[in-house]
C-alpha cells in the first residue's frame, strides 16, 4: 500500500464546464475580459507586464518574460465552445465566505511528519479505487486516495520553470483540479530541506495547460501544439502526450510553454462586502475552471488594499520552485485603479516629485541607502510552491508603497519566520496580511501630513496609453501605510500571532497599540527602526484596533515558535 495523497478539489456549479483560453492583455493596455460560463459568468483581468518588484528601481527594471517568441509555429487553436459571451458582465461565483482560504484536511499533516514519503498532494485520478471525499466548511473538497507512483518530475530539475504549465486533474465528476506537489524527504532530512515533486502512476491523466493568446505546449521538436494537453505516465520522467492532433512521447524536461503567462484577477460579486467598504477581489487562473490562490479585500474608491488571505503550506513549501526571474506587477481591472496605471506611482521621478514637493527634505528619498517606496507584497511569492504560482502573486492589488529599507529588512524577516515555522511543524498556516493606518510625514509648512503616491504630472514622462476618461488629481493616488501587520493561524491547534511593522524609518519608536508578546513566546526582536520596528500581539487585542480582518478561531492560545 502507498502513502496518502491528497488532492485540492474547487467544486464550480457549472455544467457543462466550459473550456476557456485565458487571455492576457499587451504590454502597454490592459483590456477588460468578460466571459460568460453558461449560467456563471466572470469578470476578469489578465497580468499585463509593466515593469517592477519588491528588489528593483521601477526605472531600472526591464522584463520581457510575456513577449511571445519568434520562429515558433503557429498555435493549433481548440474549437471555440459555443456559450462564450464576451459582453460586459458581473462575477458569479460559488463561494460564500469572502474570507475562504484554499485549505485541507488534517490528513496532510499527518502524512508530512513521515520520513521518505511524499508529504503532500499529488495526482488522483477517475481510475483510482480507493478514494475518499472530504468537504471541509470552506466548501471546498478533497480526495484522498492511496497509490503508487511511477513517474516524477522534481520541480527545480525536470521542469521549465521559465515557461511551465499549469497542472490539472479531474475527480470521478469531472471537476478539475489544482495541484500541489509532494516533498521528498531522507532520514536526515532538516526542516526545510527537501525535493519538490509531481509524482503520478501510469493510470492517471495529468491535463497541461498554457492559457493566454498565441500561447502552447511546446515539445522536444520544437513545435506549438495545442495550448492543452493530456499527459500520462510512461515511467521516470518520460511522458505520453495526447491530443486529437498530438500523439507523442517525450522526456518532460523538454516539455514546456512557448511562454510565460499571467494569472487572473476577478471581483467575486457572490461574496459580501469586506472590511471598511471592500470588495473581495479574487486571484487565481481562468483556465478549465476558476483556481483560487488568494483573496484580496479592496476597497475601489481609495484604491487600497485593506488585507490578503492565502494558505501556507508548510508540508510541502521547503520543495518550493526556486527562480530569481519575476514577472511584472500588473494593473488588473482597469476598475482597480480607473484612469491612471498604478506603476506610474512608484517611478523614481514620481516619488521624488512628490515627497520633495511635500516635506523639501531629500532624506526622504535616498535610493542608493534603500530609502525609496517599494512595492511591498502583502501575499508573497515566497509562500507559494508552483513557479505559476508565485507570478500569479504580482498584482498591484496585492501590494502598497512599502519602504525597501524595511522590505528588505525586518518585513522579509517576518516572512521568513512565517515559512520557517510553518515548514518545522510541517502544517499549513492561514495568513492574512495588510496595512493599518496612512503614514505621515512632516511637510514644508512644519505640519505632519498624510503621504500619498501619485503619478508624474508631466504626461510626456509616460509611454502609456492615455485613457478616455479624465481623472482628477485627488483621485489618482495611492496611500503609503503607517503600519503593515501579518496574522499567522494555526489551523490544527487554533493557535494565532499577529505580527506588526512599522512602514517609517524615519522615527526613534513607534506608537505600540498593544502589549508585545514577541519575546514572550520565543519569536525574535527585531527593533531596528531603520529596517521595521517589530512587535506581537494577541489576535483578540489586534481585532480591537482593526475589526475587519479574516475571522480565525484562536481559541487555543498564542502562536509560539518552536525550538
Amino acid at each position: 500500500m502507498y502513502f496518502k495523497i491528497v488532492v485540492i478539489v474547487i467544486i464550480l456549479t457549472i455544467h457543462p464546464l466550459v473550456e476557456i483560453e485565458c487571455r492576457r492583455a499587451n504590454n502597454e493596455e490592459l483590456q477588460d475580459i468578460n466571459i460568460s460560463l453558461g449560467c456563471k459568468t466572470f469578470k476578469t483581468a489578465d497580468s499585463n507586464s509593466k515593469c517592477d518588484d519588491d528588489n528593483h528601481n521601477y526605472n531600472d527594471c526591464n522584463n520581457d518574460d510575456y513577449k511571445p517568441e519568434p520562429g515558433k509555429k503557429k498555435l493549433q487553436k481548440k474549437p471555440s465552445k459555443k456559450g462564450i459571451n464576451q459582453s460586459p458582465v458581473k462575477t458569479e461565483m460559488p463561494s460564500k465566505n469572502g474570507n475562504e482560504v484554499i485549505t485541507t484536511d488534517e490528513q496532510l499533516e499527518s502524512n508530512s511528519n513521515k520520513k521518505n514519503v511524499k508529504n503532500s498532494f499529488s495526482f488522483s485520478s477517475e481510475h483510482n479505487k480507493a478514494e475518499k471525499s472530504l468537504t471541509d466548511e470552506t466548501g471546498f473538497t478533497f480526495l484522498s486516495i492511496e497509490d503508487g507512483a511511477t513517474c516524477s518530475l522534481k520541480l527545480n530539475q525536470d521542469i521549465n520553470k521559465d515557461k511551465e504549465p499549469i497542472f490539472l486533474v479531474k475527480d470521478k465528476n469531472n471537476n478539475y483540479l489544482l495541484v500541489l506537489p509532494t516533498l521528498i524527504t531522507s532520514d536526515n532530512s532538516t526542516y526545510n530541506k527537501g525535493v519538490g515533486a509531481l509524482e503520478f502512476d501510469m493510470k492517471e491523466t495529468v491535463y497541461l495547460e498554457c492559457p493566454g493568446k498565441g500561447n502552447g505546449i511546446l515539445i522536444e521538436s520544437g513545435d506549438i501544439t495545442q495550448s492543452s494537453l493530456e499527459m500520462r505516465c510512461i515511467t521516470g520522467t518520460t511522458v505520453s502526450l495526447n491530443s486529437e492532433q498530438v500523439k507523442e512521447s517525450a522526456d518532460f524536461s523538454k516539455v514546456s510553454c512557448s511562454k510565460s503567462f499571467p494569472g487572473t484577477a476577478i471581483f467575486n460579486e457572490n461574496a459580501e462586502t469586506c472590511g471598511e467598504k471592500g470588495r473581495l477581489v479574487e486571484i487565481g487562473f481562468l483556465v478549465e475552471g476558476w483556481h483560487k490562490l488568494i483573496n484580496v479585500c479592496y476597497n475601489v474608491e481609495e484604491t487600497k488594499t485593506l488585507y490578503t488571505s492565502h494558505t501556507l503550506f508548510g508540508s510541502v513549501l521547503a520543495g518550493a520552485d526556486v527562480y530569481n526571474k519575476r514577472p511584472n506587477f500588473a494593473k488588473g481591472l482597469e476598475e482597480f485603479y480607473e484612469g491612471f496605471h498604478p506603476g506610474d506611482c512608484y517611478t523614481q521621478e514620481s516619488q521624488k516629485q512628490v515627497i520633495l514637493e511635500m516635506t523639501g527634505d531629500e532624506k526622504y528619498f535616498q535610493p542608493s541607502d534603500n530609502i525609496y517606496l517599494a512595492r511591498g507584497h502583502f501575499s508573497p511569492d515566497g509562500d507559494f510552491i508552483l513557479k505559476t504560482w508565485q507570478d500569479a502573486t504580482y498584482f498591484f492589488v496585492n501590494a502598497a508603497p512599502q519602504w525597501q529599507c524595511i522590505n528588505q529588512g525586518h518585513w522579509l524577516a517576518v516572512e521568513n519566520l512565517a515559512r520557517e515555522v510553518s515548514m518545522k511543524l510541517k502544517e499549513k498556516f492561514h495568513v492574512t496580511t495588510g496595512p493599518y493606518g496612512i503614514l505621515k510625514l512632516k511637510s514644508k509648512n512644519g505640519q505632519y501630513e498624510e503621504l500619498f503616491l501619485k503619478p508624474i504630472k508631466k504626461e510626456t514622462k509616460t509611454k502609456r496609453k492615455k485613457t478616455n476618461k479624465k481623472v482628477d488629481d485627488k483621485d489618482a493616488k495611492i496611500a503609503v501605510p503607517d503600519y503593515y501587520f501579518k496574522v499567522l493561524h494555526r489551523p490544527s491547534k487554533n493557535e494565532c500571532i499577529v505580527f506588526i511593522s512599522t512602514n517609517n524609518p524615519f522615527i526613534d519608536k513607534p506608537e505600540e497599540f498593544c502589549k508585545d508578546i514577541c519575546e514572550d513566546n520565543n519569536w525574535p526582536k527585531l527593533r531596528d527602526q531603520k529596517k521595521g520596528f517589530v512587535f506581537c500581539c494577541k489576535y483578540e487585542e489586534f481585532k480591537e484596533t482593526v475589526p475587519y480582518i479574516t475571522e480565525y478561531d484562536c481559541s487555543g492560545g498564542v502562536l509560539k515558535r518552536p525550538k
